[in-house]
């Protein structure tokens, strides 16, 4: 996100607002209202992300490119290797964890958002029904010998955007882009199943810290959870200000969750992701998203200069704001 004006995004914080939800979670696999929803697509990166128009695309996402077989069963994303996860200390001070967002981290998030016994109250699995595998691709000959719609290989449409891929890496600690070592990925569906595309787009598909995710988790039965005790990687509860603040969200998308109250969400850009990128620019620096379940007001304040942008405007009032003047 960006102002018309981009002097203003270091100083002036964007304020959004929208409808108040019971905001439970920030594990991605367990939301699915809409509130929690918008937040989420902004606090994980994604392989792909949609676009206005509705088509996919890989810009903001994890990958550099991607290619589809011929079958449309088989999905493959070339990765970047220039996003950290983001953290916060204790003071809801963002901090670069060091942990580069990896393979076994997409691999780790997809197979856990397909699973829905991977998680208590899993809300998103059946998104993800007809995603048989995620898998870190090793073997280059694969890319080199399978085929897309276009006639041309895998590995011809990964490259297309520039790369150029000498080796295929198992590990993050392996990756080195500038000196060819890549990480590709392949999604295979159990059927043809372009439709895939869009599901990784969705905030269910956002990735995880892995490593981090399962600590958190490990002394957590899930077979027995008790949301009264238990306490699970992305529990709301731990990100709202007061005596009980103690924010352990591993973050690798666009915005990191600083803090919350009753009444806001308060967000800072993620200055850890595609750090090599030259076209993304300096983004909004800080952003609120105020919790207004009454639709008159939320008009009032954007009328007001309040809001700058609600998410829940009724169709009723928007002749009302397209006569006003501000």
């Amino acid at each position: 996100l960006s102002y018309a004006d981009p002097s203003q995004n270091a100083t002036r914080p964007l304020i959004l607002a929208q409808n108040a939800g019971t905001l439970t979670t920030w594990d991605p696999i367990r939301a699915n209202d809409q509130t929690s929803g918008y937040a989420l697509d902004h606090m994980y990166i994604h392989l792909l992300t949609l676009q206005p128009d509705w088509s996919v695309s890989t810009d903001e996402s994890l990958s550099y490119s991607y290619a589809v077989s011929e079958d449309n069963t088989q999905y493959y994303f070339l990765l970047r290797d220039d996003c950290n996860f983001a953290r916060i200390d204790e003071n809801g001070e963002v901090y670069d964890s060091g942990v580069m967002v990896s393979g076994e981290d997409v691999v780790y998030s997809l197979e856990r958002a397909r699973d829905p016994n991977s998680t208590p109250l899993h809300q998103t699995y059946s998104v993800y029904e007809n995603l048989s595998s995620t898998e870190v691709v090793t073997d280059i000959s694969v890319l080199d010998n399978t085929m897309t719609a276009s006639g041309q290989s895998v590995r011809e449409v990964l490259e297309a955007e520039g790369q150029t891929i000498g080796s295929l890496v198992a590990t993050r600690d392996e990756v080195d882009n500038a000196a060819g070592n890549y990480q590709v990925v392949c999604c295979t569906t159990s059927i043809p199943y372009p439709q895939i595309l869009n599901g990784l787009t969705f905030h269910g598909a956002g990735i995880v810290d892995s490593e981090w995710v399962e600590a958190m988790n490990a002394d957590v039965d899930i077979a027995n959870y008790d949301a009264t005790s238990d306490q699970l990687y992305g529990d709301a509860v731990t990100t709202m200000e007061g005596a009980g603040y103690a924010n352990h969200l591993s973050l690798s998308g666009n915005y990191v969750l600083t803090s919350m109250n009753d009444y806001q969400m308060n967000f800072v850009a993620n200055p850890y992701i595609r750090t090599n990128d030259t076209e993304r620019g300096e983004p909004i620096a800080a952003i609120t998203d105020r919790l207004m379940s009454d639709s008159e007001a939320c008009l009032s304040a954007l009328r007001s200069g309040e809001v700058d942008y609600p998410y829940n405007l009724p169709e009723t009032k928007y002749e009302t704001v397209e006569q006003d003047e501000n």
